[in-house]
């Protein structure tokens, strides 16, 4: 999927995780009347959904998961569930479509959409958008690997303050191991630094993404979904998960290796001007291509 065709969905990495802790426990989930498949990872699918679609997001889950259990001991058991509007209020409090996760129930409970009609009247073809939604639980399993990586007790409601490290190098993980978990062809976004360049907004760099959160509008308003704060929070999107990818071409599956010693060494919280000397250790270039398009100085 070209990186065209998915320009509004990659804002959505972030939301994510604003929305968990909402999902359900996986005995809801049984009491909604949908269909499910049995095995490692269970999935729940909503009716429009095909066994056959459902099929591959467990295949999907269940094969990262197996990827990194030698490495990473104390995966936690996942269920995942599939969800249509109509399912999803009676399971969900997060608004429809935020794909999201419940970190402190076991097994974790991971919800993505079935369907993604608003996405598709953007011009988004609708096979090409559900897809991308669906595999978006891999992104949500990112974040449980990259505490469990680190032993955080992921039940803990501080879990994401135990570790400070910066904003943007949270989906950064998690997209690390999402692309580490699929094809090239999936993983891939190709947002070249020509276009990041051409269609530099305001805010541009790494660390805006988190002050975007907190950003105030001149009437006092939340900034935070509005159009400008979009455009803005889009385009740091497109080059988190690019850097993501490129960084995974050099390090592959050593990047538990270093969450781990970046873990152990840590005594505050890790600054986003640390990480990147972790990254270029491996992959030199990394700093120049983000220096390049604007997102660090």
């Amino acid at each position: 999927m070209r990186w065209r065709t998915v320009a509004t969905l990659v804002t959505w990495l972030s939301t994510a995780v604003s929305a968990a802790g909402q999902a359900p426990r996986a005995d809801i989930l049984g009491a909604l009347g949908v269909d499910s498949l049995g095995g490692a990872v269970r999935v729940f699918y909503s009716r429009g959904v095909a066994a056959g679609e459902a099929a591959e997001v467990q295949r999907l889950v269940e094969s990262c998961v197996a990827k990194y259990k030698d490495a990473i001991s104390n995966i936690p058991p996942v269920t995942v569930a599939i969800l249509d509007s109509a399912a999803w209020i009676r399971a969900t409090r997060a608004p429809y479509g935020i794909p999201h996760h419940n970190p402190a129930v076991t097994p974790v409970v991971v919800i993505v959409p079935a369907t993604s009609a608003a996405i598709a009247s953007a011009g988004v073809p609708q096979d090409q958008a559900q897809r991308f939604f669906r595999l978006l639980a891999l992104h949500e399993l990112g974040h449980l690997l990259k505490f469990a990586a680190v032993g955080v007790d992921r039940t803990s409601i501080t879990m994401e303050t135990r570790w400070p490290v910066p904003g943007w190098y949270r989906e950064f993980a998690a997209e690390y191991f999402r692309i580490s978990c699929l094809t090239s062809n999936d993983a891939a976004l190709g947002a070249s630094p020509e276009w990041l360049r051409s269609n530099r907004p305001t805010y541009t760099l790494l660390d805006d993404a988190e002050r975007l959160h907190e950003k105030r509008n001149a009437d006092g308003t939340p900034y935070l979904g509005t159009p400008a704060y979009w455009t803005n929070f889009s385009w740091l999107e497109h080059v988190i998960a690019e850097a993501a990818r490129l960084q995974h071409r050099r390090l592959g599956d050593g990047f538990v290796a270093l969450l781990r010693e970046q873990w152990q060494r840590s005594s505050g919280p890790l600054t986003t001007q640390a990480v990147i000397d972790d990254l270029t250790r491996s992959n030199p270039e990394l700093a120049r291509w983000l220096r390049g398009v604007g997102a660090i100085q």
